[in-house]
């Protein structure tokens, strides 16, 4: 990973949250490591943090791939009182 960006969300933003809200973006990769598409594949409860994520989420830069063909990747954010954490992990083709 290159670049991962995280949703900024505000002190009462956060204070607003109960329990845990997790969100997740599939990402298709380009060879040179961009983001060139974006689908949500877990929403959430809200629609406010769901979109939050996908903004961030089309800003991560992955390391170049070796290979011309497109790569995916599944980024999970977690949504809580104490901030946004986040992770990318590959999805593999069935």
């Amino acid at each position: 990973m290159l670049h991962e960006e995280f949703p900024a969300i505000s002190h009462s933003t956060r204070e607003s949250i109960h329990g845990q809200i997790k969100v997740a973006v599939s990402v298709t990769v380009d060879r040179a490591g961009n983001v060139v598409a974006e689908n949500l594949e877990v929403h959430g409860s809200s629609k406010y943090f769901a979109r939050l994520a996908s903004d961030a989420a089309r800003k991560w830069k992955f390391v170049p791939a070796d290979s011309q063909s497109a790569r995916e990747w599944l980024v999970q954010f977690e949504f809580s009182r104490s901030g946004v954490t986040g992770q990318a992990v590959p999805q593999v083709k069935q």
